[in-house]
């Protein structure tokens, strides 16, 4: 492991965050061993204008650079190291207002250290750790002994990052990650495809018929960090089978469903693939129904489209960030997720979808008085909507 700084950002070196004044003070690299690999990623400590230190993580994932921003926070009373300790994957905690999802549970290790950090983190010295995700917003509990410690972050764009410490995006690190093409595995694959083929299929075949389970599970490694999020693990909603075309009763309105769409989402810390429909009512006016994230599987979001605020288009919402406030028709509406969404299947009644396999669309959602409101746009169009859950069992009595 090539333990020097892959970034130019260099000790010394200023930034303003969140509007604020900071100063990259130190240094530190991270390991954990998934599956008997080992993934590294880099933790830069950033000194604000009153001392503290505040996290700036790196790190490369499927041949992507990726930043996270963490700040601690003090512990709530009655969460101490023990309970963290019991805490599995799947679990759903409570931090600051938030139900979070426990994702990740492991033990990280610091291999390289410079400069000023956090108490605690030196060459060798070791600690416990959970990553929880709560929408947009990302917590990692870090424990060893009954030391606990909390930290709450967000992802951040290179050319945010850039930005800030008055960088371009390009210059941000010294050599951005790319997936090799020309490697021997490459090669052999491509001179001697077939064979391969051959030989593959007779191991498997031997290996079956000798009781060896020759399907090992080989997902990709979920690398754990003391102070960063888990990598996008794709969460894949199983299609719940609602008939296109068929009409059915929600909300007290009678819809008939005409378009289905499977749809990839990418958040922050996450991917997962959704299903979404497009209906509509006897007037002809369209609501949107889709999958709800959580709790998994058991609700739907239907969505209303309503006018965007004024001027709000979609050069204005691409510059928006979570934890800003837009205006709306009756107040401010915190935003709390960005995301993502690709078409990856479509179909309608009329044989011609009104979304193409591939189709982008980027979007936001926040909430005000109870009510969820989401912003999708593509580069010409936005629309808006306002959302309530309804109960998968309505869904699924409605149009199975």
């Amino acid at each position: 492991m090539n333990l020097d700084n892959p970034t130019r950002l260099h000790p010394g070196a200023t930034a303003r965050f969140l509007g604020r004044p900071h100063q990259l003070v130190g240094r530190a690299v991270l390991t954990v061993t998934d599956r008997g690999r080992p993934h590294y990623w880099h933790e830069f400590y950033l000194a604000g204008p009153d001392g503290q230190l505040t996290t700036l993580v790196y790190e490369v994932i499927a041949y992507r650079s990726e930043w996270r921003w963490f700040s601690q926070f003090d512990p709530p009373e009655p969460f101490t190291a023990e309970t963290a300790g019991i805490c599995q994957v799947g679990d759903l905690i409570e931090l600051q207002g938030l139900t979070a999802r426990v994702e990740y549970v492991r033990e990280s290790a610091v291999v390289h250290a410079e400069g000023r950090r956090p108490e605690g983190v030196r060459p060798g010295a070791r600690a416990n750790y959970f990553n929880a995700v709560a929408g947009s917003v990302l917590f990692v509990v870090s424990w060893t002994g009954p030391e606990i410690e909390f930290y709450r972050g967000t992802n951040l764009t290179a050319a945010t990052v850039a930005a800030a410490f008055k960088l371009m995006p390009k210059q941000l690190v010294r050599q951005p990650p790319r997936k090799p093409w020309f490697t021997p595995a490459n090669i052999v694959v491509g001179l001697f495809g077939p064979c391969v083929v051959i030989l593959v299929v007779l191991l498997i075949w031997g290996t079956w018929t000798a009781g060896f389970d020759p399907s090992p599970d080989r997902d990709p490694p979920r690398p754990a960090r003391r102070v960063s999020a888990p990598p996008a693990a794709v969460l894949h909603w199983a299609n719940p089978g609602l008939r296109l075309g068929g009409t059915g009763k929600l909300a007290g309105v009678e819809y008939r469903l005409v378009e289905h769409r499977e749809v990839e989402v990418v958040e922050m810390g996450r991917v997962r693939q959704r299903h979404e429909y497009l209906l509509r009512d006897g007037d002809g006016v369209q609501a949107g129904l889709m999958q709800a994230g959580i709790p998994r599987g058991t609700e739907w979001w239907l969505l209303q489209p309503v006018n965007p605020p004024t001027g709000f288009t979609p050069q204005v919402a691409g510059g928006v960030r979570v934890g800003q406030k837009i205006k709306v028709a009756d107040g401010l509406l915190p935003v709390d997720e960005l995301f993502r969404a690709t078409t990856l299947k479509a179909e309608s009644t009329g044989g011609r979808s009104g979304s193409a396999a591939g189709e982008r669309r980027f979007g936001l959602s926040g909430e005000k008085d109870g009510i969820r409101m989401f912003a999708e746009w593509d580069e010409e169009e936005l629309r808006f909507a306002t959302a309530r859950r309804v109960p998968a069992a309505e869904v699924l009595a409605a149009f199975r």
